[in-house]
């Protein structure tokens, strides 16, 4: 034996080490992949009620007149559709119908305002080029 060489029993008393290697052991990448679903629906939950309680809450469409009982469905909609392509293109606040194939409508926001008339003509709702059109502007102090 050489004076360079190890002794047969130093070298066989640590030989079990070497068959236990310590390196770390990754996670199964179906075990990872639940624990970030889990995580992030968590959070999308927690986002969405955020969200959610931080939305505005949407304007009804207010109906008036002597003769709303009488617009049907199909009329809302194409009041709405008229009201759109009207002389603003502001959204629809309010439908007085007061008489049976005319309606006065109000479309824009708290602040701003205009009132016109439609007229149903062969059963469709446009524009009265008759009826006068009024614009409101509120200034809040």
């Amino acid at each position: 034996m050489r004076w360079s060489e190890r002794p047969p029993a130093a070298r066989s008393r640590f030989r079990w080490l070497q068959r236990f290697p310590c390196t770390p052991h990754s996670l199964p990448v179906a075990v990872a992949h639940l624990g970030l679903v889990r995580s992030m629906r968590g959070f999308a939950l927690t986002f969405a009620l955020i969200l959610g309680a931080c939305a505005t809450k949407p304007q009804q469409l207010e109906i008036t007149g002597r003769y709303a009982s009488r617009l049907s469905a199909e009329d809302l909609r194409q009041i709405q559709l008229a009201a759109a392509e009207g002389p603003e293109h502001l959204p629809l606040q309010c439908i007085d119908a007061f008489e049976p194939n005319r309606v006065r409508v109000e479309v824009g926001t708290s602040t701003d305002f205009v009132k016109f008339g439609l007229i149903k003509q062969k059963n469709r709702w446009i524009t009265d080029r008759s009826s006068e059109i009024k614009t409101y502007h509120f200034v809040h102090p």
